[in-house]
C-alpha cells in the first residue's frame, strides 16, 4: 500500500522529503573529552615561574618582584582561568539569545489510516494533507528582552572576572610582602642565634677557668636554646608564607623562588578626604560594578517576564493560540522577577555601605601605621643603636654582667622586629587603602577596556 501511494506523490513533495537528510547532516555529533585527575595534577606541576623569569627579554633578573608576582598570578592562577571560562560561556549565551523559534514540521497519518480502515484506497492528496508546519511568533519585546538579559549576564561574568583579578592582585601583593617580612625576621633571628652562641661559648670557657659561675653558664646556654626554638618557629612561619604565595601564583607549594627587594615606589599615597575617596571607589571598584550588572540582569528579567504575559501565537499551515489563563497571564513570575530585582538593589546598597566602612578602616589603619613608624624611626631605633654601641663597649671592657648583656641583646632583637613590622604594616596599609579605593598599584591595568593588557606577562616588565 505504502509503495503504491508513494507512486502518486508529486515531484515537489519527493524533492522536499529529500532535503531532510541534508538538513540532518549539519547536526554536530557528540565528542567525549574525558579527564583524569592525574593529568590535571601533571599540568599543574608543569607550571614553573622560574622558566618565565629566566626567559625574560632583555633582562638578567632572576628574582621575583611584587609586580611580577601579581602579573604571573593573573595569568596562571587556576581560579582566574575558571572565571575566564565562565565569561566565554556567557559570551556564547549572547550569540544564542534572541533567536527566532525553530520551524516545526510534522505529519499526521490519520487521514490515510481512516481511509484504509474503511476499505478505501488512500491517495496522494490524503498523504499530503497530513503534512503540517508551524512557527511561533515572538511576543512583543520578547526577543529584545532575551538578548539584553544575555548581555547583562555577560557583563556580570566580565565584572566577576575583573573583581577576581582585582582581589587576586591585592592578595598577591600582601602575600609577597609577608614573605619578605618573614625572610627579614628570619635573618634577624639567625644573627641573634650567632650572638647567643658566641656568648654561651664565652661563658663556658670562662666557667672552665673559674672566671664565671655555673649560673652564668646555665643562663647563657638557656638563652641560646630559647633563640634556637624561636628560629625554628620563624622558619615555619616563613615556609607557610611562601606556601600561601605559591598558592596564589598557581605553582607548586614547595617551590622556593628568590624574591627581589621591596621597591621604593611601593608606597601609595591616596590624596583627598574620605568622602572623595568613597566617590572614587564608586567609580572604580569592580565588585560594585559586578553588583550593578546583576541588578541590570534582574531588570531585564522583569522585562522578559512582562513580555511573556502575552498569548503565544503559532502560524503556518494552521493558526494556534496559547492563552496563559492558568498562569494568571504570567503575573506570579512577574512578581518573582520584581522581588529579585529589589533584592539585587538591596545587595548594592549594602555593598556601598560596606565599601564606605572599608575605606574608613583603611584610612585609620594607614594613619595608625604612620604614627607607629614615626615613633619607631625617631625614638626607638636611635635609642636601640646607641644601646648596641654602649653594650659592645661595656662588654669588651668587662663592665656588664651576663644578665645585662642578655637584656640588651633582647632589646636589640625586639627593636629590629618592631621596626620591621612597622615598616611592612605601613606599606601594607597604603596598598590596602589603594585597593579599597578601587585603584591597582604596581602599574597594573585591569579596567574593562584593558583587561587583557596584562597578557604579555613577565616580558619586559618592570
Amino acid at each position: 500500500m505504502f509503495k503504491k501511494c508513494m507512486g502518486g506523490f508529486s515531484p515537489s513533495l519527493v524533492l522536499g522529503l529529500g532535503f531532510i537528510p541534508w538538513i540532518l547532516s549539519g547536526c554536530a555529533s557528540y565528542e567525549a573529552k574525558p579527564i583524569a585527575l592525574k593529568s590535571v595534577l601533571s599540568d599543574l606541576e608543569g607550571v614553573s615561574i622560574s622558566d618565565a623569569l629566566f626567559a625574560r627579554k632583555g633582562s638578567k633578573k632572576r628574582a621575583l618582584g611584587v609586580r611580577d608576582a601579581a602579573l604571573f598570578a593573573l595569568r596562571n592562577n587556576p581560579g582566574l582561568k575558571a572565571f575566564r571560562a565562565q565569561l566565554h560561556v556567557a559570551r556564547l549565551g549572547v550569540d544564542a539569545a534572541g533567536l527566532f523559534s525553530d520551524l516545526e514540521i510534522g505529519w499526521d497519518a490519520m487521514d490515510v489510516i481512516a481511509v484504509e480502515n474503511t476499505g478505501g484506497k488512500a491517495k496522494a492528496e490524503q498523504f499530503l494533507s497530513g503534512l503540517g508546519l508551524s512557527f511561533q511568533l515572538p511576543r512583543p519585546g520578547e526577543l529584545g528582552a532575551q538578548k539584553d538579559f544575555a548581555k547583562a549576564k555577560q557583563e556580570e561574568a566580565a565584572q566577576t572576572l575583573l573583581q577576581a583579578e582585582w582581589f587576586l592582585a591585592e592578595k598577591v601583593s600582601i602575600a609577597w610582602l609577608r614573605v619578605k617580612q618573614m625572610e627579614a625576621a628570619l635573618q634577624f633571628q639567625k644573627e641573634a642565634l650567632e650572638n647567643a652562641k658566641r656568648l654561651a661559648s664565652f661563658f663556658v670557657e670562662a666557667k672552665s677557668i673559674g672566671a664565671a659561675t655555673s649560673m652564668e653558664e646555665s643562663l647563657a646556654l638557656v638563652e641560646q636554646a630559647k633563640i634556637q626554638a624561636v628560629l625554628v618557629r620563624q622558619k615555619g612561619e616563613e615556609e607557610r608564607a611562601r606556601r600561601d604565595l605559591n598558592l596564589l601564583l598557581g605553582i607548586s607549594p614547595d617551590s622556593r623562588i628568590p624574591l627581589a627587594d621591596v621597591p621604593k615606589d611601593l608606597w601609595v599615597e591616596e590624596k583627598g578626604e574620605m568622602s572623595q575617596l568613597i566617590q572614587k571607589a564608586l567609580e572604580l571598584r569592580p565588585d560594585l560594578w559586578r553588583l550593578m550588572a546583576r541588578y541590570q540582569q534582574a531588570e531585564e528579567s522583569v522585562r522578559l517576564e512582562i513580555a511573556r504575559q502575552w498569548p503565544g501565537i503559532w502560524i503556518g499551515t494552521g493558526l494556534t493560540f496559547s492563552l496563559p489563563l492558568f498562569r494568571g497571564f504570567n503575573g506570579p513570575q512577574i512578581e518573582v522577577a520584581r522581588a529579585i530585582r529589589e533584592k539585587r538593589k538591596e545587595d548594592l546598597v549594602f555593598a556601598v555601605h560596606r565599601v564606605r566602612g572599608e575605606i574608613a578602616e583603611a584610612l585609620a589603619s594607614k594613619k595608625l601605621a604612620n604614627q607607629v613608624w614615626d615613633v619607631l624611626k625617631t625614638k626607638l631605633l636611635p635609642a636601640a643603636d646607641r644601646n648596641l654601641m654602649v653594650l659592645k663597649q661595656a662588654f669588651d671592657s668587662g663592665r656588664v654582667t651576663l644578665l645585662e648583656t642578655l637584656i640588651g641583646q633582647r632589646q636589640i632583637i625586639d627593636s629590629k622586629l618592631q621596626e620591621l613590622d612597622a615598616r611592612i604594616a605601613r606599606l601594607r596599609s597604603s596598598l590596602q587603602l589603594g585597593f579599597a579605593c578601587g585603584n591597582l598599584p604596581l602599574g597594573l591595568k585591569l579596567d574593562r577596556e584593558s583587561r587583557l593588557e596584562n597578557k604579555n606577562v613577565l616580558e619586559g616588565g618592570k
